[in-house]
């Protein structure tokens, strides 16, 4: 998961971590997660996530609401739904929708048949075609709740709205935490968006029951780091 704020958006090799992320559990049929968006110390904004999933057919919206310099980019609000099937996302339609520039808005939808991904943007009609074990930039970071291999590195082919990247990854440590006065177990990764300069970022993902983002840090278009942090969440991470 991620805000799309252009990211240009070593397990160790033990019985115990494969223990740990054997024991990483399937998503409940609803959850939410909220962050809060900083640079240095001062506030941003903040993420509300929303996840439902009824049998295998899934739904993620993410609102960003920006304050100060990134209210300047508007409101933003991706969706994402699909299926899940052998513990992975098979998204069909994806939505990046700007409130203040609603002629940027897209609507994607996904043809595994045709392996093509249809998208309208600005009126016109785009094809891309659609690469195995596609994710959309809106719930590809939740598909390391669904990792149960040990790997040094990950690579995850996200589609961004027009146009599909690799974002590669790379685990640097277990590390723990200390999120709203809690302290939670995670991995620390490091990735980059292969192609692009100035990508690199950081993801921690919990690793207790579900293995989901807690903090991010993320260069923007702007030409600053902004910190992603979760604040509240009803899972119980």
């Amino acid at each position: 998961m991620s805000i799309k704020l252009k990211l240009h958006n070593l397990f160790i090799l033990s019985i115990l971590t494969l223990s740990l992320n054997a024991l990483a559990k399937d998503f409940p049929e609803k959850f939410s997660m909220v962050y809060d968006l900083n640079q240095t110390s001062s506030k941003l904004g903040k993420v509300d996530v929303a996840y439902s999933q009824s049998k295998n057919n899934y739904k993620l919206n993410i609102l960003v609401k920006g304050q100060g310099i990134l209210s300047l980019m508007g409101d933003r609000k991706l969706i994402s739904e699909g299926e899940i099937k052998n513990h992975r996302f098979y998204p069909l339609k994806f939505e990046h929708i700007n409130s203040k520039r609603p002629k940027k808005n897209i609507t994607s939808e996904f043809f595994y048949d045709k392996k093509l991904i249809k998208s309208i943007y600005k009126g016109r009609n785009i094809e891309k075609e659609l690469l195995d074990g596609t994710l959309d930039v809106a719930v590809f970071l939740m598909q390391f709740n669904f990792i149960h291999t040990i790997k040094t590195s990950y690579n995850f082919e996200v589609f961004q709205g027009k146009k599909t990247r690799t974002y590669s990854y790379k685990k640097i440590k277990d590390i723990s935490i200390e999120i709203d006065q809690r302290i939670i177990e995670t991995e620390l990764y490091e990735g980059e968006i292969i192609g692009r300069e100035n990508s690199t970022h950081q993801v921690w993902i919990s690793k207790n029951n579900y293995r989901v983002p807690v903090k991010l840090t993320i260069p923007t278009d702007l030409g600053f780091i902004v910190n992603q942090e979760l604040v509240s969440t009803n899972l119980p991470i």
